[in-house]
């Protein structure tokens, strides 16, 4: 009978195979910088601040006038918003706490990169878009947490409404789309599709390595997930989709729903494939979501999440949005999320053994 021997090439395999994953894994430790943000600038509350029924107090209900848009920012230790009044969307969104490659801000949303708009058909044939719509604003304090609204009136008394509370130390916000008096100008047997455009930057060193990992993923029927993949176009289909990542290789911008979109198209563009003479974008993303009245009138409870694609933070969120990180394909993927990560975690963690990173990473490969 043959002796047994230990197998020191298939133990340097699977080593090399786990050292390979934790370097990917992170990555982002590496070629993102985290940087301490600047002092926090908020809005300061007037003396003379009034309550409204709600029990919110006002701080600046800002009508206006004219014809052309305003822009309303509020900065958090984490991230530096801003909404324009046209549409009543982001239109900046400044992670305060990284840094490029080449130490340049990171932008998930910037300059009109991003755009949301829900279409709806009026009972006399009419297609109206809340995007070319002026929104009046209304600002707000809930306790800590800073709060926007926006109205549109379409007609016939019928108020849209978006509602945006931002908190403090929390890359989450609520968002909310609500409506009334809606079912008096639209025609509510055609259900309302809610278009979600947006860009992805590039932020590494290396454009087609950031590239590879940049995709819509989205769960849907209850707790499934897809992505949409690497072509030089990709389209995906789901029902009951409860939430959408715009995943950035090392951010995410992710759109999730408390009541799931009846169904959706979602589609990317590899502009970094197809236009090889610009190194400032990787993909093109867009969605389009079916949203259905309820007695005649809008209203969903979403949240935007614009942050770092970090296990730990999104998992904490409790709707799987930690399926947006990659942590490997099949056999790989689960010995990572159910022995390296966890085991990771507490030999380098200050509250168990507190052993620096790089450390950790040589005694989870060779050990």
């Amino acid at each position: 009978m043959e002796e047994n021997k230990t197998d020191w090439k298939q133990i340097l395999g699977m080593s090399l195979i786990f050292a390979i994953l934790m370097y990917m894994f992170f990555m982002n430790k590496e070629e993102v910088q985290e940087q301490k943000p600047n002092t926090t600038t908020e809005q300061s509350i007037s003396n003379n601040d009034q309550l409204v029924p709600d029990g919110l107090t006002v701080v600046n209900d800002s009508i206006n006038p004219s014809n052309s848009a305003e822009t309303l920012s509020y900065q958090t230790e984490l991230v530096d918003y801003k909404f324009s009044t046209k549409g009543a969307y982001l239109t900046q969104a400044e992670l305060l706490k990284f840094k490029t490659y080449d130490s340049l801000p990171v932008y998930l949303v910037n300059d009109g990169d991003m755009r949301l708009n829900l279409t709806f058909m009026t009972k006399d044939g009419r297609k109206l878009n809340t995007a070319d719509m002026l929104f009046t604003p209304q600002q707000s304090m809930n306790g800590e947490n800073k709060v926007f609204n926006f109205v549109a009136t379409p007609g016939n008394n019928a108020k849209i409404e978006f509602r945006y509370e931002i908190k403090p130390d929390n890359y989450m916000v609520d968002f909310t789309i609500r409506s009334t008096g809606l079912n008096s100008v639209a025609n509510t047997s055609d259900a309302v599709l809610l278009k979600w455009d947006m860009q992805g930057y590039r932020r590494s060193k290396s454009i087609q390595n950031e590239n590879r990992y940049t995709e819509i993923k989205f769960e849907y029927d209850g707790g499934s997930d897809d992505y949409t993949g690497q072509g030089e176009t990709a389209e995906e289909e789901g029902n009951a989709i409860t939430w959408a990542a715009y995943k950035q290789h090392f951010f995410s911008s992710i759109l999730v729903t408390d009541t799931p979109f009846t169904s959706g198209v979602l589609r990317t563009k590899n502009i970094a494939s197809i236009d090889d003479t610009q190194n400032k974008f990787t993909k093109e993303f867009s969605s389009e979501f079916q949203l259905d009245y309820s007695g005649g009138e809008l209203m969903y409870n979403m949240d935007w999440y614009f942050g770092p694609t970090d296990y730990d933070i999104l998992e904490n969120y409790d709707a799987n949005l930690e399926e947006v990180v990659d942590l490997g394909w099949g056999i790989f993927g689960v010995i990572n999320k159910y022995v390296i990560r966890p085991l990771f975690t507490f030999i380098t963690s200050p509250n168990y053994l507190g052993i620096p990173v790089g450390i950790g990473i040589i005694l989870l490969t060779f050990g």
